[in-house]
């Protein structure tokens, strides 16, 4: 049996909430689209969340910056995004 898991890596701020993180595999899986895609929106894109370099190699997006994108972008008046 294929078991196929997502994770999301949490990170303890000195506050002792939690911050959760995803990658750019995990954001184009949200969206059904390509990691390139996701890329493309990162460059092009000025109300796409900013990443969080987290260390080399290592390049991830808040998950409630990311909702609130998506709460954005559902907003009346706001022109939907064409993949």
């Amino acid at each position: 049996m294929l078991s196929v898991s997502i994770s999301v890596f949490l990170v303890a701020s000195i506050r002792k909430d939690a911050t959760l993180y995803l990658s750019d595999e995990q954001l184009a899986a949200r969206y059904n689209v390509s990691r390139g895609t996701v890329w493309r929106w990162h460059r092009t894109d000025p109300t796409f969340p900013r990443p969080v370099k987290l260390s080399p190699g290592c390049t991830r997006w808040k998950l409630a910056e990311v909702e609130a994108w998506e709460a954005a972008q559902a907003e009346p008046g706001t022109q939907a995004r064409v993949c």
